[in-house]
């Protein structure tokens, strides 16, 4: 029965460990951004419901799947203004109607709310978060906006033990863990800055702040610990005339105890409707995404990932879509794109 619980502890240490280093990865820039860095809600102004569902390594049986929900939004004011005409009347003021006028008009304030709901199922775990962001919005000079976020989290975490599987079927140890509750729920925490324009992005999270031991309380208490990440992205859009946007994307990710990765990429905009992008992460993948405006106010996403990496030959690839309805007729979105 040792060699059985050692047995089960090893395999639940490599795989929670390659789990520890990863999030939820998406490569449509609304997701990404959204999911991570609570300073992004209410970069875009306008209030935006997004909408997303991600298939890594289709072809793998337990191959991990990512749904995405948010919606996020900038708190407006309604503010109003006596109008009086250049000119009164010079006789007496009772014979004429009222000359005033009420302007109601509204603007947006420093604050942004939003909501993510997300769900991450990868080999053996499945986990549901619901996350609520804010984000303050300061004016930098005429030009610039910084842009401060803090998110709170409440997560459910469970081993699916029918992914599981042991040498010797019936085995003491491994009945007696098929028994416990290898199930959690734990709060996290995500804190983020982006100093932008109508031009630029520089953005930078650390997510997993607590990072959490949501199993330490079982037989694999040392086996598994939430690790913080930390994400650096930026992004410049280039005119090229006047229907026509270069866009070159850089980010950055680290994790404890894990290597530096990146991934670059660029993307090309046409009449603030059509769009392209391609995006590389060395010794990863490769991906091509393809998305349009319609209707002013729907943004459509799909991207196409292909591994470069050893499991390249065992699957067909990687495929993300995403939806998002932007309140925001009159303008076009500036970044998330």
């Amino acid at each position: 029965m040792k060699n059985t619980l050692l047995y089960i502890i090893f395999i639940l240490r490599l795989v929670t460990t390659g789990f520890a280093q990863q999030q939820g990865v998406y490569s449509q820039p609304v997701m990404a951004q959204y999911a991570y860095n609570p300073a992004f809600t209410g970069l875009e102004r306008g209030g935006m419901l997004n909408l997303a569902y991600r298939q890594q390594w289709l072809g793998i049986k337990d191959a991990p799947v990512q749904e995405f929900l948010s919606f996020g939004f900038r708190l407006k004011k309604t503010q109003i203004d006596t109008v009086f005409p250049c000119g009164l009347p010079l006789s007496n003021n009772r014979m004429y109607k009222p000359t005033a006028q009420v302007r109601r008009t509204q603007k947006i304030t420093h604050s942004a709310f939003g909501i993510n709901i997300m769900t991450d199922d990868a080999g053996v775990f499945n986990k549901w978060t619901t996350q609520l962001n804010y984000a303050y919005h300061l004016l930098v000079g005429e030009k610039y906006n910084l842009s401060l976020g803090a998110a709170l989290g409440l997560s459910y975490l469970q081993i699916n033990r029918s992914n599981l599987w042991v040498l010797q079927p019936g085995d003491a140890v491994y009945n007696e863990y098929q028994q416990q509750n290898v199930a959690a729920q734990f709060m996290d925490a995500n804190f983020g800055a982006v100093f932008y324009s109508r031009q630029f992005y520089i953005g930078f999270s650390s997510s997993q702040l607590l990072q959490n031991a949501p199993f330490d309380k079982m037989l694999t208490a040392s086996a598994f610990k939430l690790r913080m990440h930390e994400t650096f992205n930026a992004s410049y859009i280039f005119n090229l005339g006047n229907q026509l946007e270069l866009a070159p994307v850089l980010n950055i990710f680290g994790v404890g105890g894990a290597p530096v990765t990146s991934s670059i990429g660029i993307k090309m905009r046409w009449q603030k409707i059509f769009w392209v992008a391609v995006n590389y992460r060395p010794g990863a993948a490769a991906n091509f995404r393809a998305g349009c405006r319609l209707l002013h106010k729907f943004l459509i996403n799909y991207t196409y990932e292909a591994t470069t990496g050893g499991l390249s030959t065992y699957q067909n690839g990687t495929h993300e879509i995403g939806l998002s309805l932007y309140f925001n007729n009159s303008k076009a979105i500036k970044h998330l794109w």
